[in-house]
């Protein structure tokens, strides 16, 4: 066995292009492959996932006298069902990844290993979840590791410079004689958890949204009912701001908080079910928006309506600088992702955006992303209790241009970038 300890470099590289998944034979005699769960097969959703993490090829690996009907969960993803035997020629990627047995793993944990820059003729490998190879152009002796039987990834380790690595996480799960499908579900929905969430979303909503989510999952509710539904809610709020009664403003501030809770249930709906859409970005991105922008409407009428005349024009200058610059944010984020999809030839799907910049490496890009989190929700309730949502306003008269102004500046740097 060779091991090494410098096969990864520091960087990584996202682009998974020539990629093969390998999934070796499941052992578990609980849950098996036709499983379903939550309406779709443990075969399917690996396959699924590979795809959605960048993957061109999925082979899962059976016996013979199941790969017909493996092949039939399969159908309409780019995964194989195959014997072992049979492997050899389908070995012409560069990146070749071999998922251990019984492993079921996100499409986020899959995206991250299959995106790992590693040297060529070396693997990385944990011999409890995963090896990922970088293989040189003739992969001969990876077909003759599988033609021989036994321990796969031993025989490899004979072959490969080898890393041994640690890849036990969230993003994975070990379908172990004891794990229930309730296991799995759990495991599913905890991986729903963005890592763009704020803090305050991370404790109150995402809670309360994943518990909604499972009671919908199994229900004819669509994410894009979800996506309408809860925008709605928000717009029901937006006009109880008129007012500067603290009861009023409290029912407004409990149907956008509501809204932000609900909003989380559309793309969770989604992933869960592998069903995003172009169409249920746009629903779920603008939904939000919209309702930012009415909220600050409805506050800046509602705020110059009691004011003193003297002052009175002061509420509407706030109320256009949140409005115009909320406007501005979502158009340029929207023209931008449009714009980069059309030059990567690939159709858009899924959430428009997750995050601010296309690059998050630098330290403004990473400033916005945060200041685009959902914490400020909680501000509104909070000052609604006291009928000062108003002094919300101002607060968004001030960091809705700013943010606006950072973000016509990533741009500008990014664009310039590329240019150099």
């Amino acid at each position: 066995m060779k091991v090494e300890n410098s096969i990864i470099c520091e960087c990584t590289n996202t682009n998974v292009a020539n990629s093969l998944l390998i999934v070796l034979p499941q052992q578990t005699q609980y849950l098996k492959l036709t499983t379903e769960i939550y309406g779709i097969s443990i075969a399917r959703r690996i396959a699924l996932s590979a795809k959605s993490a960048g993957f061109d090829r999925v082979l899962l690996l059976t016996t013979n006298d199941q790969i017909e009907e493996t092949a039939k969960l399969l159908e309409n993803t780019p995964a194989l069902a195959i014997s072992p035997e049979n492997v050899s020629v389908h070995l012409d990627a560069r990146r070749i990844v071999i998922l251990a047995s019984d492993i079921l793993a996100d499409r986020k944990w899959l995206k991250y290993i299959g995106g790992l820059h590693i040297q060529a003729g070396s693997m990385v490998l944990d011999p409890q979840r995963a090896g990922i190879i970088e293989a040189e152009p003739d992969a001969e002796f990876i077909a003759q590791s599988f033609a021989g039987g036994g321990d796969i990834f031993a025989a490899l380790q004979d072959t490969f410079k080898t890393q041994l690595v640690d890849l036990s996480g969230p993003g994975s799960i070990a379908l172990q004689p004891t794990t229930t499908k309730t296991d799995v579900e759990d495991w599913l929905r905890s991986c729903l958890i963005k890592d763009t969430d704020g803090v305050l979303a991370r404790i109150i909503a995402r809670p309360i949204s994943l518990e909604i989510t499972r009671h919908l999952i199994n229900t004819r509710i669509s994410a894009n009912a979800m996506s309408v539904f809860s925008a709605s809610i928000g717009l029901c709020g937006a006009p109880f701001f008129l007012s500067t009664q603290p009861e009023y403003q409290v029912i407004g501030g409990l149907l956008f908080t509501l809204h932000s809770i609900l909003d989380g249930c559309d793309g969770e709906l989604a992933r869960l079910r592998f069903s995003e859409s172009h169409l249920g970005g746009l629903l779920d991105y603008w939904g939000d928006n919209i309702v930012h922008v009415a909220i600050f409407a409805c506050m800046s009428i509602g705020w110059g309506l009691s004011a003193d005349a003297s002052w009175s024009h002061w509420p509407l200058i706030a109320g256009c600088a949140a409005v115009f610059s909320t406007i501005g944010s979502a158009s340029l984020v929207h023209w931008r992702t449009m714009r980069r999809s059309k030059h990567t030839h690939k159709k858009a799907e899924g959430p428009l955006f997750t995050s601010i910049a296309q690059s998050s490496n630098t330290d403004i890009s990473k400033l916005l992303d945060g200041l685009a989190r959902r914490d400020f929700i909680y501000l509104v309730l909070l000052l609604s209790i006291f009928g000062k949502a108003s002094w919300f306003l101002v607060l968004a008269a001030i960091g809705a241009p700013v943010f606006f102004l950072l973000l016509l500046w990533v741009a500008y740097s990014e664009t310039k970038l590329k240019t150099q």
